[in-house]
């Protein structure tokens, strides 16, 4: 059966995993699956390679926000989408899947969509049918491969059985642009759909051997400074512009399971300790107001701040406000922060756009919330900067931001910013600045975007408890040779008060963000902390 099943989970990632579930015998290799996902949310799966008879890796019942990325496939079927409907009388769905920088060896597929018939024939797990539901936003995108068994791409339209009902009316669309490409080596590939079941004709080639050797993946450097910049001569000053104080991690939740004790303030403690002087808690909704203000307030003076708004990711809230009084509070909200404690109000938000997470908010809803936002604050005429996020959004983030830029006194700060050169030059040239962290390193285009960020519109931060930065990457160890090390760490249900936790991300791992981002430019970290330290205080007057 399958190697790997990810079900009922929520904010996982895997990554570097080897699977080999191979058949030996004549007959087709079913349900050697290198990894499915069902009934989870928010799945990284990274740098896998899977050699397999079936499908590399499929997104099955109730799987939204899954990415797969930089992995190798070694025969087998690709990345497969369903199977919508197998189960009889259940409603399922399958949304917001990416598979990127794929290369596959001999797959009979890139791509398979499964969909079943409203009749049921026979019973899980190779038969069903009966069920009902829906697949969108699946992107494919950058996909080698080479000597395909197949087909680029197969639709089973009505899986497993004649349909009773009628699967003649589909409609097949291309969206491409010029960062997506399907490469094609080798063979000429073709695709016929059925109303019983899609068949592809093709004359068999020889497969690539799954005893090759296996090709690296790893994150390209070349053309970097390859040394790590020296430890400086004296403790650097750090202000982490984005740390999320209400995020369960922070309270001990981890996968909706108490592991210990809340215990934020001990990671403000251990940040301190090494020159993390200035903190802003990041205002994701209303709901996050009274908590950031107490711990800000709970801080020695000068040294944590908090931001209010609407993160994308709460966006519907307003629309579900049964008194329509959502953006009234959250305009008291910010009243009474600047009237009671108008030096701990760092920032107007979260707000922005994020396309990467359309289950929390749809396009429509989330741009609603921003330009809501954004009128409040041209209202209100607050002497506030913003704290923006755009995520895979860039072109409507631009459309919708631009009318107000000349009605923003101290313009903001996009904050974890991923995207390309082009993009961060944008940004600079409306005036904002731009601040990096662990995932603004993921992929050579995040990598040449930040090392081209002025100094003069840089601002660092970790955004934790996320964006870790792992040891054992091909950045860290580049880079932070010099780098001091961090404190222990242990599991989080081997607890300490003392210690990190292991895979949670601190503010006082932000020098790793510095180390990195000098790195890349081939600069000394004492330019790149001096930067980002004026360029924060200043802006939010910390």
């Amino acid at each position: 059966m399958w190697t790997v099943t990810i079900v009922g989970s929520k904010n996982v990632v895997l990554e570097d995993i080897f699977v080999s579930a191979i058949s030996r015998s004549s007959k087709p290799a079913r349900n050697t699956d290198g990894a499915n996902t069902m009934f989870s949310d928010n799945i990284t799966l990274r740098r896998w390679e899977i050699e397999n008879g079936d499908d590399s890796i499929a997104a099955k019942a109730n799987s939204t926000n899954i990415l797969i990325e930089d992995c190798i496939f070694r025969d087998g079927q690709g990345v497969a989408i369903g199977s919508i409907g197998q189960y009889a009388n259940r409603f399922e769905i399958v949304e917001n899947v990416v598979a990127r920088n794929i290369k596959q060896y001999g797959s009979n597929y890139v791509a398979r969509i499964k969909t079943w018939t409203g009749e049921q024939n026979e019973w899980p797990p190779n038969g069903g049918g009966g069920g009902i539901g829906y697949a969108r936003n699946i992107t494919w995108e950058n996909i080698t491969i080479e000597d395909g068994a197949k087909s680029p791409l197969i639709i089973n339209q009505c899986y497993s059985n004649v349909a009773k009902v009628n699967c003649n009316d589909f409609c097949l669309m291309s969206k491409g642009s010029s960062a997506a490409t399907l490469r094609l080596i080798s063979r000429r590939q073709k695709l016929l759909v059925t109303p019983r079941r899609t068949f592809v004709f093709s004359r068999p080639v020889a497969k690539l051997s799954s005893n090759l050797a296996r090709p690296k993946m790893s994150l390209d450097l070349s053309g970097f400074p390859a040394g790590a910049p020296k430890k400086p001569t004296s403790q650097l000053r750090y202000a982490d512009v984005a740390v999320t104080a209400t995020a369960n991690e922070f309270a001990g939740i981890y996968r909706n399971k108490q592991y210990h004790q809340p215990d934020f303030a001990h990671t403000l403690d251990r940040a301190r300790a090494v020159g993390v002087e200035k903190v802003v808690l990041t205002g994701m909704s209303l709901s996050d107001v009274t908590t950031n203000l107490e711990i800000a307030r709970s801080r020695p003076a000068g040294s944590c701040f908090v931001t209010i708004g609407i993160h994308p990711y709460h966006a519907a809230e307003p629309g579900a406000d049964a008194e329509n009084s959502y953006y009234a509070r959250l305009e008291k909200a910010v009243e009474e922060a600047i009237a009671e404690t108008p030096s701990l109000i760092a920032a107007f938000g979260e707000l922005g756009l994020d396309y990467d997470r359309l289950n929390h908010a749809d396009k429509e809803t989330q741009t609603a919330a921003f330009k809501a936002q954004l009128d409040l604050f041209v209202r209100k005429k607050w002497d506030l900067p913003l704290f923006l996020h755009c995520r895979a959004a860039f072109e409507d983030f631009v459309a919708v931001i631009t009318p107000y830029l000349d009605k923003l006194p101290r313009r903001g700060l996009v904050h974890s910013f991923v995207g390309s050169k082009e993009q961060m030059e944008k940004l600079v040239e409306m005036g904002l600045n731009v601040s990096v962290n662990g995932f603004s390193f993921k992929d050579r285009e995040s990598l040449e975007m930040a090392a081209a960020i002025p100094l003069g519109s840089l601002q660092i931060e970790t955004d934790a408890p996320w964006g870790e930065i792992k040891s054992t990457s091909d950045l860290a160890k580049r880079y932070l040779a010099n780098a001091p090390a961090l404190p222990a760490s242990k599991k989080k249900d081997k607890w300490d008060p003392s210690a990190m936790v292991k895979e949670r991300n601190e503010s006082v791992a932000i020098d790793r963000v510095a180390y990195i981002v000098a790195g890349l430019k081939g600069i000394e970290v004492e330019e790149v902390a001096k930067a980002a330290w004026e360029n924060s205080t200043n802006m939010f007057s910390l």
